[in-house]
């Protein structure tokens, strides 16, 4: 009987001793940084405005035309702080974002909802601003310049064309 009661209490200890959990760690690393970016959007702070050219409405009949080129920058100083990140951005809010073009919805309300803003990159690549594809980040430095373009952009064909188009695009500095 004690034989098998050493057997017994033997083999629980040994399972017991395959059910224990696997042990791990995760190590985190962050960089607080001294101050942030002092931000100017064309020279006018960090609230400025874009105004776009007027142009008429037979440039924009087709969905995907699109017309109004009006280059912009946003200007960050102060990025290239000791030990900071290497890369900064200004990075673009999805509100206001047509999720199915990535351009700025038209806020206006004045009916023309096919009208969108499109935002273009230095190079003149297309943004989308759901996922910030193409806004390329630079090597931080005491001060860097960002070119964009803004244009309008048909993306359908049901609605009215002429009429006002005003959109906001939100932007985060955003250190990669």
């Amino acid at each position: 009987m004690k034989t098998i009661a050493f057997a017994f209490a033997l083999s629980t200890t040994l399972l017991a001793s395959n059910a224990q959990a696997a042990a791990g760690s995760v190590g985190f690393d962050g960089y607080i940084t001294p101050s942030t970016c002092a931000v100017a959007v064309n020279g006018q702070g960090e609230h400025g405005a874009v105004t776009l050219k007027p142009v008429g409405w037979e440039k924009l009949q087709n969905a995907g035309d699109f017309a109004g080129d009006t280059p912009f920058t946003i200007t960050l100083t102060g990025c290239g702080e000791s030990g900071a990140p290497a890369w900064v951005r200004p990075k673009f809010a999805s509100t206001g974002v047509n999720p199915a073009t990535g351009n700025l919805r038209n806020q206006s309300g004045d009916g023309n909802s096919d009208i969108e803003i499109q935002l273009r990159n230095g190079t003149y690549a297309t943004i989308d601003l759901m996922t910030n594809e193409n806004n390329s980040p630079q090597i931080a430095d005491s001060v860097m310049t960002f070119d964009y373009h803004a244009h309008y952009y048909r993306a359908g064909t049901t609605g009215t064309v002429s009429g006002r188009v005003t959109a906001k695009l939100e932007f985060s500095v955003e250190y990669i």
